[in-house]
């Protein structure tokens, strides 16, 4: 018998999202805000840390124009275009998509 656990969505900076998950058959995935939870996310983060390096995309960012090295710990992967403003049929491949991607710090992340 497997247990199934029900967890909150987090939701994107800003959405209000609060619907309740369900991992059964392994379905970490929020069907409202598309959110996914757990080893997806890291493996999002993993390929655009691959992609680009480890740094903050964000040209005005202070830690970088003062040269301060960055590690992976302080990276956030940012949607360059909001997951809300995709539509409803979107697939996650679309929204996801590497180009969909950016490396920010914390720091730049949350001024976003």
């Amino acid at each position: 018998m497997s247990t199934i656990m029900m967890i909150q969505c987090v939701g994107y900076k800003g959405n209000g999202c609060t619907t309740v998950i369900s991992n059964a058959n392994n379905n970490k995935r929020c069907g409202k805000c598309k959110v996914r939870t757990g080893t997806y996310r890291e493996k999002f983060r993993k390929n655009a840390i691959k992609t680009y390096g480890v740094r903050c995309m964000n040209p005005s960012c202070e830690l970088t124009k003062r040269g301060v090295s960055l590690s992976e710990k302080v990276l956030d992967v940012d949607h360059i275009k909001e997951v809300s403003s995709f539509p409803a049929n979107a697939t996650e491949k679309q929204i996801n998509h590497i180009s969909n991607a950016q490396l920010l710090c914390v720091y730049c992340h949350k001024m976003k």
